[in-house]
C-alpha cells in the first residue's frame, strides 16, 4: 500500500519485505552495506516495480512532504528518488515528531549507503557516518548527499521507532550531474570557457587530477581554481586539498598554492597547460570524506599591444608612446599586464635606449616588472632596466620590447592602466635645426629685448630624418644664466657648464648687445644637439 504526501491525518501503512537499519552508533561507515538492500536487483526504473523493495512513495524535487506514520509501521521507511546519474547533489531538510532514535540515510539500491558531506554531532564531537539526523517538530535540518555510482536507483531511508502520532517532514532538492567529476579519473576534459566542479573521495579512488588546457594566441585567459570544502576545528582552519599547480608545457610551475590559484596567462611561448589538483591522501573524523574544489578558465580576445603578433609601435623615435587601458574587469590588469612594443628596425651594431613605465598601478620591489627585448622571431634575447636600459643589436632586423608585471594592485577606483615607452638611438637624427616656418629657412641666431620673454613652446625644430620627433631638451650655458634666463636660475646655484630650463619662458636678463645661448638636445638621439645665439637689443 502507498502513501501519497501531504496527508494531514494519521494512517495505518503495512509496508512488506522491510529489512532493520545498521548500527546507528557505528563509526564504521561501511558497516551498514551487509542490509538486504545492497543485494538488490534492479529491473526497473519506476519505484513500484523495483524487485525487493517496498517504497512508501516517490519524493519530487523540490517539494516538500508530510507523512504521519504509526507505530505499527515497522522501520525502516523507504522513500524512492529514482534513477540518479553520478555527481548528483541531493540536499534533504527533515525533521520528525515522536519517533526514536531516528537517522536518515541515502541508500543506493545496490551500493549501499552515502556519507553526506556535513558531518552529524555526537557527544559535542562532529563526525563521518553514513547518516544523519532530522531535525525535531517544526526545525528543519539539513544535509547534503552525492551520487558516486555511474547511475543507480537512489532512495531515502528513515530509521528509528514509531509511536502513534509520528510524523515526518521532508523537503527534497535534486541537482542532477552538478559536479562532473567524482573522483574516479586522473583526467578530466578541460577547455577554454568552461567551468569544472568536482571532489575527491579522500583515501580512495584518485590521488590527484589533472586538467590539460589548450589555448590559442590572441587571448587572455584567466585560470581559477579554488578549494570549496574549508572544514574549522575551534580556530584551525583546514584546506582539505593538498595543492593546486599550474605548469607549463614545458613543465615549469606558474603558480601553486593549497587554497587556490588566480592566473592571467598569455599564450606565447607555451599554448598547453595543465592544473595539478591534490586532495589530502587521508581523512579523519574532522577532515571528512570529500574534498571539493571549482576549476575555471575564461578568455578575451586580446586588444592591440597584448600579445606579440599585435604589437603597439613607436611612430617616431624620441616621442613617448602613451597607451590608455581603460577599467576592465575582464582584463584583470591587477593579476598581470603586458605590452608588446615594436621598437625598431635595426642594424647590427645599432643602439638603442629603452625606457618605460606605468601610471595608475602601483610599482616598485613589492611589484617587479619585466622588461625583455625581443628578436623577430619573439625570443627574448636581452633584459632592460632603469638603470641597464642599453641595447647593442646583435644582428640586422626587427626589434621588439615584451613588458609584463604580475600582481600590481589599481591606485584609484578608476583602474585605467596607462603605459608609456620611450626609446632614443644615438647618432640616428642627422641633421637638427631651429627652423622659421614662415620664411621656411634655417637660422641660428636671433635678438629679444631687454626684459621681453620668449616663448619656447614657439620654437621649431627641424630634423633629419622625418622618423625622428623634433621634440627637445632645453639647455642654457652656466656663464650665459646672467643674460638670458629667469629668477629660478641663478649661476650661484648653476652645476657644470649647462643648466635644464624646465620653464616656458626665458627673458632677456642682459643689457644691449650681451648673448646668450640656448641649446636644444634632440629627445631623439642623446648625442645630436643645435645651438641657437641669442643677441640682447637696448
Amino acid at each position: 500500500m502507498i502513501l501519497k504526501p501531504y496527508f494531514f491525518f494519521p494512517v495505518l501503512i503495512s509496508l512488506l519485505g522491510l529489512t532493520a537499519c545498521g548500527d546507528d552508533k557505528s563509526s564504521d561507515p561501511k558497516e551498514d552495506s551487509s542490509s538486504s538492500s545492497s543485494s538488490l536487483e534492479s529491473s526497473s526504473s519506476s519505484y513500484s516495480n523495483r524487485l525487493d523493495v517496498d517504497y512508501l512513495d516517490t519524493l519530487i524535487s523540490g517539494d516538500t512532504a508530510n507523512f504521519y506514520l504509526s507505530d505499527s509501521i515497522e522501520s525502516p521507511l523507504r522513500l524512492f528518488l529514482g534513477e540518479l546519474p553520478s555527481g548528483t547533489r541531493i540536499t534533504i531538510r527533515s525533521a520528525t515528531t515522536s519517533i526514536k532514535s531516528d537517522t536518515l540515510r541515502v541508500r543506493e539500491e545496490i551500493a549501499g549507503p552515502l556519507i553526506p558531506t556535513e558531518p552529524v554531532i555526537e557527544n559535542e564531537t562532529e563526525i563521518y557516518k553514513n547518516y544523519t539526523y532530522p531535525g525535531e517538530g517544526a526545525n528543519l535540518l539539513s544535509n547534503t548527499f552525492i551520487t558516486t555510482e555511474k547511475s543507480g536507483y537512489y532512495f531515502v531511508e528513515l530509521c528509528g521507532t514509531f509511536g502513534t502520532d509520528s510524523h515526518l517532514r521532508i523537503a527534497i532538492e535534486i541537482q542532477k550531474a552538478y559536479y562532473r567529476y567524482i573522483g574516479d579519473t586522473t583526467t578530466a576534459p578541460f577547455t577554454m570557457g568552461d567551468t569544472l566542479q568536482g571532489f575527491f573521495l579522500i583515501g580512495t579512488g584518485a590521488d590527484s587530477l589533472n586538467l590539460n588546457l589548450t589555448t590559442p594566441v590572441g587571448y587572455s585567459i584567466n585560470v581559477n581554481a579554488k578549494n570549496t570544502s574549508f572544514k574549522t576545528s575551534g580556530a584551525t582552519k583546514i584546506s582539505l586539498l593538498s595543492a593546486i599547480t599550474l605548469t607549463d608545457e614545458k613543465g615549469k610551475t606558474i603558480a601553486s598554492n593549497a587554497d587556490s590559484i588566480d592566473q592571467q596567462l598569455l599564450p606565447q611561448d607555451s599554448t598547453t597547460w595543465k592544473i595539478t589538483i591534490k586532495p589530502l591522501s587521508f581523512a579523519t573524523y574532522i577532515s571528512g570524506p570529500y574534498a571539493f574544489f571549482k576549476a575555471s578558465a575564461t578568455a578575451r580576445e586580446l586588444d592591440k599591444g597584448e600579445y606579440f603578433a599585435w604589437p603597439d609601435s613607436i611612430q617616431k623615435v624620441g616621442d613617448t608612446l602613451t597607451i590608455v587601458r581603460p577599467r576592465n574587469d575582464a582584463a584583470k590588469y591587477y593579476l598581470r599586464q603586458d605590452q608588446y612594443v615594436w621598437l625598431a628596425d635595426l642594424k647590427k651594431g645599432d643602439s638603442l635606449y629603452v625606457f618605460h613605465e606605468i601610471e595608475g598601478y602601483y610599482t616598485g620591489p613589492s611589484y617587479p616588472a619585466t622588461y625583455a627585448i625581443l628578436n623577430k622571431s619573439g625570443d627574448s634575447i636581452a633584459a632592460i632596466t632603469t638603470a641597464n636600459y642599453v641595447y647593442v643589436a646583435k644582428s640586422d632586423g626587427p626589434y621588439y620590447l615584451h613588458y609584463t608585471r604580475l600582481n600590481s594592485p589599481p591606485k584609484t577606483e578608476t583602474q585605467e592602466l596607462t603605459l608609456k615607452t620611450f626609446i632614443q638611438r644615438p647618432s640616428f637624427v642627422t641633421d637638427l635645426y631651429f627652423y622659421d616656418e614662415d620664411k621656411g629657412k634655417i637660422y641660428s641666431t636671433m635678438s629679444v629685448t631687454q626684459g621681453d620673454s620668449l616663448v619656447l613652446s614657439d620654437l621649431v625644430m627641424g630634423v633629419t630624418p622625418t622618423t625622428a620627433s623634433n621634440t627637445v631638451y632645453w639647455y642654457i650655458p652656466c656663464e650665459d644664466l646672467a643674460y638670458i634666463g629667469s629668477a629660478a636660475y641663478s649661476t650661484s646655484t648653476c652645476s657644470g657648464t649647462e643648466q635644464l630650463i624646465s620653464a616656458n619662458k626665458i627673458y632677456g636678463l642682459g643689457i644691449g648687445g650681451d648673448t646668450g645661448r640656448l641649446i636644444a638636445l634632440s629627445k631623439a638621439d642623446p648625442q645630436k644637439r643645435d645651438t641657437l645665439t641669442i643677441t640682447i637689443l637696448e
